[in-house]
């Protein structure tokens, strides 16, 4: 599980949690981005949403600690994800984590 490494204050907000994710699911710069009091995670290139996953983007970490990845968001237990991949005619539901999963271990 990911410990959320970094706060980001923002003038007028609650502080923001960051969090750099131990086994990278695609580079060394991956992270995602906690809002508690909204029940939100931005999810960068961690969970799709309705798009082709770009599988190669798991790089020479593999599918696995790209399931992990997915499985440091789940633990939040947010209501919205905001996915950096996704239909634009889509809204931003949690259910996208279990979405981006379960793709990954069918492909």
């Amino acid at each position: 599980m990911t410990s959320l490494a970094h706060t980001v204050h923002v003038r007028s907000m609650q502080p923001l949690a960051t969090a750099a994710l131990p086994r990278r699911p695609n580079g060394p710069h991956s992270t995602f981005l906690h809002v508690p009091s909204l029940d939100l995670v931005v999810s960068g290139d961690v969970v799709y949403n309705q798009v082709h996953q770009y599988l190669s983007e798991a790089g020479d970490h593999g599918i696995d600690a790209w399931l992990d990845a997915i499985d440091a968001v789940a633990a939040l237990a947010p209501t919205t994800v905001v996915a950096e991949h996704k239909n634009p005619e889509q809204d931003d539901p949690a259910s996208v984590i279990d979405d981006t999963r379960d793709c990954l271990r069918t492909h």
